[in-house]
């Protein structure tokens, strides 16, 4: 039953799902919540993120399958600028609630 599922929904519906559920349990569309805290900007780490995911999605690219079909390669290297985008911006949200935690004082300090 869960093969067949899987099948059905694939990698990508069970992201979806995940997401879904995420937001659902944490009550991130609750009305009247506020606007969201913002984590402080940091152009240089989420360039440096975002480059080291597009580089390497896009030096594979020659080597995957229909690669001279021009809308394969489009999608492909659409799909590979948004999940760059989204590790850049996680990367950075995890930063600002390390530094905000404290962790990253050196474990000696204090």
């Amino acid at each position: 039953m869960a093969g067949a599922a899987l099948r059905l929904v694939g990698g990508r519906g069970l992201a979806v799902l995940a997401a879904a559920l995420h937001i659902a349990r944490t009550g991130w569309l609750r009305a009247g919540a506020g606007p969201a805290p913002l984590p402080r900007a940091r152009p240089r780490l989420f360039w440096t993120a975002a480059a080291a995911v597009w580089l390497p999605g896009v030096l594979v690219q020659p080597f995957l399958e229909w690669f001279l079909a021009p809308q394969a390669v489009i999608v492909r290297l659409l799909e590979v600028g948004c999940v760059g985008l989204l590790a850049a911006a996680a990367a950075v949200s995890l930063s600002d609630s390390q530094v905000s935690s404290g962790s990253s004082q050196p474990s000696g300090a204090g």
